[in-house]
């Protein structure tokens, strides 16, 4: 029965099924009752109980989609690149709304529940409910939101806590995380990340102009061999590693180094404030 439901809603990701025929030929079969099938004219947008499935289709209205925008806190997050859906597919408890031509997934969570222990009124915080609110916050660990997204969209990353892992290239990342652990595999586009207070892995190939600003962070970059990147990184009190170059350990009033890979046709911009940052390069398939 599941096998059977997924399969439709793959085919309406895919955009070889609308969301009315998918829901006909649903009809009579004892879905589950959080799946939904969202489209422009159903349930995107629609704040009521969180989902546990959604697929977005193929755009019917006249602003398309460019961009989906992740808000999550306190859970596993995988984030795959999949050229057969057409905008997006979600599973795990969450809601889409939309603004513009961007697509909303949030999550609840620990952050999100104004009535959640170690709040009082309009979601203040309590220090004498601390140990409820750590427990709180951990018993949302558990929780599993996976995304699959058209790589012609950009992807808009917000998180606190979370430990995130991405598996092919989108259009362009723009990521804020907050104590959260992050891994990208085979990344080929513009990236613009902050990190604080958390680990960041990435074999990637940034495009464009991109940045990686860290502060009390941990940031370990693999380029392909065949990169083609100008890279200009500040250093403030951390140690930065860029190939070639040696090791920048510490300095106290900002440090500047610059390093030319290939053809230097893209440009990477780092600033590192108490943190440890090494680039290196390497063939992605060697890479563990």
């Amino acid at each position: 029965m599941r096998e059977d439901l997924e399969t439709v809603l793959r085919r309406v990701a895919a955009g070889d099924l609308s969301p009315e025929d998918a829901l006909a030929q649903l009809d009579g079969t004892p879905a589950a009752p959080a799946a939904v099938v969202a489209g422009a004219s159903t349930t995107v947008g629609t704040r009521g109980p969180a989902a546990e499935s959604t697929t977005v289709p193929a755009e019917r209205d006249d602003e398309p989609v460019s961009s989906v925008r992740v808000r999550t806190s306190y859970r596993s997050v995988e984030l795959i690149a999949d050229p057969e859906v057409a905008q997006l597919h979600v599973t795990g408890q969450h809601w889409i709304d939309r603004d513009g031509a961007t697509l909303v997934v949030t999550t609840p969570g620990p952050l999100h529940d104004e009535e959640q222990p170690g709040r009082g009124a309009a979601g203040r915080f309590s220090f004498s409910s601390l140990p409820r609110t750590i427990a709180w916050a951990r018993a949302w660990r558990d929780h599993q939101l996976t995304l699959r997204i058209n790589p012609a969209l950009l992807l808009d990353l917000d998180v606190t806590g979370a430990d995130v892992k991405l598996s092919g290239s989108v259009a362009g990342i723009r990521a804020r995380l907050a104590a959260s652990s992050v891994r990208a595999e085979r990344v080929h586009c513009p990236v613009d990340l902050e990190a604080a207070s958390s680990s960041v892995k990435l074999n990637a190939a940034p495009t464009g102009t991109s940045r990686i600003y860290c502060e009390s962070s941990s940031v370990r970059l693999t380029l392909p061999a065949s990169a083609n990147l100008t890279i200009s990184a500040t250093n403030r009190m951390s140690r930065v590693a860029l190939p070639g170059r040696p090791v920048s350990t510490l300095p106290f009033e900002g440090e500047n180094n610059e390093v030319t890979l290939g053809d230097g046709q893209h440009r990477l911009t780092v600033e590192a404030v108490m943190s440890s940052v090494t680039v290196n390069t390497n063939s992605w398939d060697q890479v563990a």
